[in-house]
């Protein structure tokens, strides 16, 4: 066999497996907090996808005896997103791999996890802080000059304002008007802030009160340090989604990792005219906002 057709040979049966199985353990070991408050959804194609939100009922009609039953109107809202492909190449000489006695080509899958997780990680917080527009034609987050969605602080973080954004989220209505009670889940906050959250809600007394007063917001939300937020005194408060579905990402497939693939037929392409071994990384996924009313914003001056 030839040299190179020798090694693309050892390169695929030694390593193809041992380095897609690395990439999916080592992605898996990044930061993936955001599965906590999103519906995560497998997609069958690239199509825009629809969701349909049904408008809310109020309260039942009484019904007289022998009386007919009154008629409920319904409606629905739409909101859509489309997924897109994501990916790279990483291609290795044969140089490479004989000189590097293949270390270095081993770490090619934990670049390429971290590489992935930090897309997506941009990808989820960055429908925070971009306050997209809904299909309504309103942003997500009231920012002064909206106020439809009564979603909007402008308080810094402390025991008071999230107590504040707990009664707003707990305030907001169906579509009927009638009260949710929708109850935040966790706390959304920049690295900055992280310890700030943890002693608010993880201590048995009041913080800095001389009077040992009962901390009422201790377990209330679990904080959640996010390192895509830049802006050191903005913080956010989302419900489960258990509770109402607000943000979903979808998986084309329901491939919820990246495909790692490889180009090394001996006779074929780069590795013929090149010398040269390509890896591939693909990942599939889009996302988008469903509700507004399961997140409120902290939009905090300075």
């Amino acid at each position: 066999r030839e040299a190179n057709e020798v090694t693309t040979g050892i390169l695929n049966q030694a390593l193809l497996n041992s380095m897609t199985k690395r990439l999916v353990q080592d992605y898996d070991g990044q930061p993936q907090d955001w599965r906590k408050f999103v519906s995560i959804r497998a997609l069958r194609d690239f199509k825009t996808q629809d969701r349909i939100r049904l408008h809310d009922f109020g309260t039942l009609s009484t019904v007289a005896e022998g009386g007919a039953y009154t008629n409920l109107a319904w409606d629905d809202t739409r909101e859509t997103y489309a997924p897109v492909k994501k990916g790279n190449l990483v291609v290795v000489t044969r140089e490479a791999i004989l000189n590097d006695d293949l270390d270095a080509i081993r770490k090619i899958p934990s670049k390429l996890a971290i590489a992935a997780g930090i897309t997506i990680n941009e990808f989820v917080y960055g429908l925070f802080t971009g306050n997209p527009t809904m299909a309504d034609a309103t942003k997500i987050f009231d920012d002064g000059t909206q106020t439809a969605h009564g979603n909007r602080l402008t308080s810094a973080l402390s025991a008071t304002a999230l107590q504040s954004a707990m009664t707003l989220m707990m305030k907001q209505t169906n579509t009927a008007g009638k009260r949710l009670n929708l109850r935040p889940a966790y706390l959304l906050v920049p690295p900055d802030l992280l310890f700030t959250s943890m002693t608010l809600v993880s201590s048995t007394l009041v913080p800095g009160s001389m009077n040992n007063d009962a901390n009422v917001l201790k377990g209330a939300v679990e904080p959640l340090s996010v390192a895509q937020f830049t802006d050191v005194t903005d913080w956010y408060v989302i419900a489960d989604p258990r509770q109402i579905e607000t943000l979903e990402i979808g998986f084309v497939g329901g491939r919820e990792t990246p495909d790692l693939l490889m180009q090394d037929a001996p006779l074929e392409g780069q590795v013929f005219t090149n010398d040269q071994i390509s890896f591939k990384v693909r990942w599939e996924f889009g996302g988008g906002w469903l509700d507004y009313r399961g997140a409120v914003w902290s939009q905090v001056a300075g």
